[in-house]
């Protein structure tokens, strides 16, 4: 065959294998979800809204409603919305173009590793088969099922190719490319930005290292270093211009957990070859977040490669210009990196210098950097053997090597292969597709009124690692496909990295009525909320303070009400208090005049202690009741603050009868919090405490007070005396001048 020939050949097998393995996506791609619940659905989304519905590309206005978000932080492909967003194919079936879009990566994959292998200097046909084989293999596969913006397995290889044709070449042009390519993707998914960012950064500090020792000009690594640089530091400064949105956490959480090891590159996770692996390399744990399995003939061919280096290392000479030299250092760099080194290995304390980097949650992802990297020189060793055996004349070995290493490949990634396309196809498209009987009579309700957004109970709202509350992933399903379906906005959200200030305002939205909060006056005073409760009974749940057996709210007439009782409560006129709640809700209400348990006064704590705030017996509890316990917590930063506000009961042992997070909690005030434990009255004997618990790793210092105990149909006032006046100073813990 003629050699230009091999990498069209590779493609064409490569598009044969994606038709045997996803037949039923190539005939019907809009009607499948790959992914059908959690982040998978969520992407889905974020890209279906933002090209039906959005008008300006910078604003996703699907959740987080008032505010929306900007959209390179939905995960939901920001750059091909806006390449292929005003295309009326994309409009209509959206989930079918990123299933095709995952599919053809797969394809574009296996030419780029070739064009990449084949610059390098590896003859066409091992470099046909180094691309089938890597492909057949990469780590990404398995972002198919919910990642999906990092599942395009191109985007690394590209970027080596660029690079690779710079340092051969010595043409700006391709550094320039090498450059846009890396804050193009930037725009696909930060993770692969990064990622190709740090390769000629890396990658130019080693040039930089080697040309000054052997005095060589020093254009080029500073050409690497500085394509390095911009390209992170174009998205940053993009962000800056174009975010509205305050308050971003400047951390995620997770950056010392999701973390890649030497199990997780030497070791595979799935048959055949696991529990051989695993006989010669003792696994201690592997991290799916860290998988970059480089596979077991790539490990052959580097064994037996440093055993002939060693065994003729008198004839081995050091080349000081040597492009692998410096892309295998980067890549052992970035691995390193990847590891969590240096921050977990005993220097956690830098990670406060440079926040930045905490932004990557999990950087076990970088390992897919070495993983392209050691397979292509893998590859290019495999070359070099082909190549002297085919000028010895064993030309039947020349090629059925790289066969027999491809057919180890193969072997490997079978049973991964297979199972990502048997999943992909498990779930229809229930998102786009033709709505459910229920999402029909949903439909059929929101058409009574012009709806400014849509309230699902249980409510969501955890993006920002720091406040959250989550829901059944199968409840959010179906609050994502009203809304689609509707074209009508979310108030609840799942968006990576949203405002904590808005994320405050969202959750103090649900607080009681005689709580004013921020984000009801900026709602238009004929704003309505359509609440979709999917909790199964007539009035929506415990902890959502909503009006109940209705589905809308006049945002005008909670602010009249709001304003009627401060003056009842100025004026200590139960009878306004009880009359202003009544428009709210059908309960009664009883008025507790019940001092709190704790004074005004502001205890010091650690969350490295355990506080206990009170205790009871089982006979102050009304049987089948149920209770809500409440305390204030004060710290700065009071989202990083882990701790637990629990009930336990004490007997023989120690059982946790209810535990929350104050993250948890709907009422957070930028340095304080009202943490909140509802629970029914227990049944057993023992003694009963109240207790805050943080986590040992965490110094956080904070405050609390303000214990509050209450029956959970009851309002409690809490009253003060001074001078002989009555004054109320609390309801149910908040101040009564907020």
């Amino acid at each position: 065959m003629n050699q230009r020939y091999w990498g069209y050949t590779s493609a064409l097998i490569g598009i044969l294998a994606i038709i045997l393995l996803y037949t039923d996506v190539i005939l019907h791609p809009d009607s499948f979800m790959f992914g059908a619940y959690g982040d998978s659905v969520k992407n889905y989304f974020t890209f279906a809204w933002h090209v039906r519905y959005d008008s300006n590309w910078l604003h996703f206005g699907g959740m987080n409603y008032p505010f929306g978000d900007h959209v390179c932080y939905t995960d939901g492909h920001p750059i091909f919305s806006l390449l292929l967003g005003p295309f009326g194919f994309v409009k209509q079936y959206p989930v079918g173009t990123l299933n095709m879009l995952m599919l053809l990566s797969q394809i574009l994959g296996i030419f780029s590793v070739y064009l990449l292998l084949k610059e390098l200097g590896l003859q066409r046909f091992v470099a046909a088969i180094g691309g089938l084989s890597m492909i057949w293999m990469q780590p990404t596969m398995f972002r198919m099922l919910g990642h999906f913006s990092l599942s395009h397995v191109w985007a690394i290889p590209i970027a080596l190719y660029l690079l690779v044709k710079y340092w051969n070449s010595s043409k700006p042009i391709w550094i320039a490319a090498l450059a846009v390519y890396c804050i193009f993707l930037f725009f696909l998914h930060p993770y692969y930005g990064m990622m190709v960012s740090l390769i000629p950064f890396c990658t130019g500090m080693l040039d930089f290292t080697l040309n000054a020792l052997y005095r060589k000009s020093l254009l080029r690594a500073g050409l690497f270093i500085l394509t390095g640089i911009l390209a992170p530091a174009f998205y940053l400064f993009f962000l800056k211009l174009t975010d509205s949105h305050p308050e971003r956490p400047d951390k995620a959480l997770g950056f010392l957990i999701h973390t890649s090891s030497i199990d997780d590159i030497l070791v595979s996770s799935l048959p055949p070859f696991k529990h051989f692996m695993s006989q010669i390399i003792k696994v201690e744990r592997q991290n799916w977040e860290g998988s970059a399995y480089i596979g077991l003939a790539t490990m052959l061919i580097l064994v037996v490669y440093a055993g002939l280096q060693l065994y003729n290392y008198k004839k081995t000479e050091f080349n000081p210009n040597s492009l692998f030299t410096r892309l295998l250092g980067a890549g052992i760099i970035i691995l390193l990196f990847s590891f969590g080194f240096p921050f977990k290995f005993g220097f956690e304390q830098w990670l406060n210098r440079v926040p930045f980097i905490e932004q990557f949650r999990a950087p076990g992802r970088f390992a897919w950097v070495f993983f392209f990297i050691v397979v292509s020189f893998a590859f290019y060793i495999l070359n070099t053997w082909c190549f002297a055996l085919f000028r010895n004349g064993k030309r039947i070995i020349a090629f059925g090597l790289p066969l027999l290493v491809f057919g180890v490949f193969f072997a490997e990634g079978y049973i991964a292969q297979t199972g990502m396309a048997v999943k992909a196809q498990k779930n229809k498209n229930t998102l786009t597709a033709e709505p459910s009987y229920e999402i029909r009579s949903e439909l059929h309700k929101l058409k009574a009124r012009n709806f400014a957004a849509i309230i699902p109970i249980p409510f969501f709202h955890y993006g920002t690692d720091y406040l959250f509350l989550s829901s059944d992933y199968g409840e959010q399903k179906l609050a994502y496909e009203l809304s689609f379906h509707a074209g009508i906005p979310l108030m609840a959200s799942s968006d990576p990295r949203a405002s904590l200030k808005e994320t405050r305002a969202i959750l103090n939205f649900f607080s009681p009525p005689h709580v004013d909060n921020s984000i009801r006056n900026q709602l238009p005073p004929d704003a309505f909320l359509y609440v979709y409760n999917q909790s199964g009974r007539g009035d929506v749940q415990n902890n959502y303070y909503l009006p109940r057996r209705i589905s809308k709210i006049s945002m005008q007439r909670n602010r009249l009400t709001y304003h009627e009782l401060r003056l009842a409560i100025a004026n200590f006129d139960t009878s306004t208090i009880k009359s202003c709640f009544s428009k709210f809700s059908t309960s009664d209400f009883f008025i507790s005049l019940r001092k709190n348990t704790n004074p005004d006064t502001k205890f010091n704590a650690t969350t490295k202690q355990i506080i206990e705030l009170d205790s009871r017996q089982l006979s102050e509890f009304k049987p089948k009741v149920a209770y809500e316990a409440s305390v204030m917590l004060y710290a700065k930063d009071i989202h990083r603050a882990s701790i637990d506000f629990l009930l336990e009961r004490i007997n023989n042992d120690v059982k946790i009868i209810k535990r929350t997070n104050v993250n948890e909690t709907f009422y957070h005030y930028k340095d304080s919090a009202l943490c909140i434990l509802t629970f029914t009255a227990p049944d057993s004997l023992g003694e009963y405490k109240f207790t805050l618990k943080g986590t040992p790793d965490n110094t956080l210092s904070y405050k609390y007070n303000h214990f509050l105990l209450r029956e959970k149909s009851e309002l409690v006032l809490s009253i003060d005396s001074a001078l002989g006046k009555t004054q109320i100073t609390r309801i149910n813990n908040f101040a009564a001048d907020n």
